[in-house]
């Protein structure tokens, strides 16, 4: 019933299942970073409110949703952010995961990169939220909406050819974003992510991309229409 319940919906909704690493936790975000921290909160919580006594289903289920409802969206950005680190990480090491038994080796400098991002999601000005002068709260309790990620020192540009320069001396994150145009994408996506990438044109404003992110774009796209043809679909 599960999975047929799963299969349902993610076909109504247009998600693609896919399996995180079972055997590398780092590689999980939950693993690594929400479970922990869920956790964590809701032995804090669950003593406050049950005297340090086990939580029975009900309580456990209530204080969870307390839990999760309270949670900072702008710290689950950052573990995103902090997981793309540890992608980084593997890849570096080719597979392996050495850096994890050097001096530090799951520090990648993810807190001094992110700063917190508080426009309504459903503005598209460009422009963050402007500060409330009315208001004596410190802006670090107000409510973020997640992260802004200023990659490299002088300024936002996590795609660049610096970017990926792991000896570039304005990094401040510790592992470069891998070059991944050494790789054949259909080698590497399904064709269901393709499409998901590159199925919808009309999707991808091009006027406002630069000329390498065209070229990347265009090399998804390319690999969507090789995949479509070996898997004999026409409507691609």
């Amino acid at each position: 019933m599960l999975l047929q319940l799963i299969v349902e919906l993610f076909g109504q909704y247009g998600w693609e299942w896919t399996t995180q690493p079972a055997n590398t936790p780092l590689a999980n975000v939950d693993d690594a970073a929400i479970f922990p921290a869920f956790a964590k909160d809701v032995t804090s919580l669950g003593g406050m409110t049950n005297g340090g006594r086990y939580l029975q289903c009900e309580q456990l289920w209530e204080t969870l949703q307390k839990v999760w409802d309270n949670y900072p969206a702008e710290k689950i950005a950052r573990a995103f952010v902090h997981h793309s680190q540890v992608a980084a990480a593997i890849y570096d090491c080719k597979g392996g995961d050495e850096f994890v038994r050097e001096h530090k080796g799951l520090s990648f400098g993810v807190r001094r990169v992110c700063r917190p991002y508080y426009r309504d999601n459903d503005e598209d000005t460009g422009e963050e939220d402007p500060l409330d002068l009315n208001s004596l709260a410190p802006r670090e309790l107000a409510n973020a909406k997640g992260v802004v990620v200023e990659e490299i020192s002088e300024g936002v540009d996590i795609d660049s050819d610096a970017a990926r320069d792991l000896t570039d001396v304005t990094r401040r994150l510790k592992y470069g974003v891998p070059d991944m145009r050494e790789h054949d994408i259909g080698d590497h996506l399904s064709l269901a992510s393709l499409r998901l990438i590159a199925g919808d044109p009309a999707a991808v404003d091009v006027g406002r991309l630069s000329e390498e992110q065209k070229q990347r774009w265009d090399a998804f796209a390319a690999a969507y229409r090789d995949e479509c043809a070996a898997a004999g679909e026409t409507e691609c």
